[in-house]
């Protein structure tokens, strides 16, 4: 584990209140504006995904949703509130 992310987990691990469960607002405008661009379904890679908030707007976008997060906390959190939400996406902690 690097600096980096060793910072990322641990700030995941001492709060759980430190998530964000909601997407942005932005980034839900771009997705939309950009999938009537693709002729099949698009795959999606949130590099710094999170709580995987913004991969549910993707999802529902019609997205095929991957993510990569530092922490293994955070994406090990993220898979469980997508799955909750009935939700695939393919998520890995990764070094960036």
């Amino acid at each position: 584990m690097t600096y980096q992310s060793d910072e990322w987990e641990q700030r995941y691990r001492k709060n759980p209140n430190y998530r964000n469960h909601w997407p942005y607002q932005e980034v839900v405008a771009f997705l939309a504006r950009s999938i009537s661009e693709f002729q099949i379904k698009p795959k999606l890679l949130e590099v710094g995904c999170g709580s995987g908030n913004n991969l549910l707007a993707a999802d529902a976008l019609g997205y095929d949703c991957h993510g990569i997060d530092a922490s293994e906390t955070i994406v090990r959190y993220a898979l469980n509130f997508l799955e909750k939400k009935n939700i695939q996406a393919n998520l890995k902690p990764a070094e960036f």
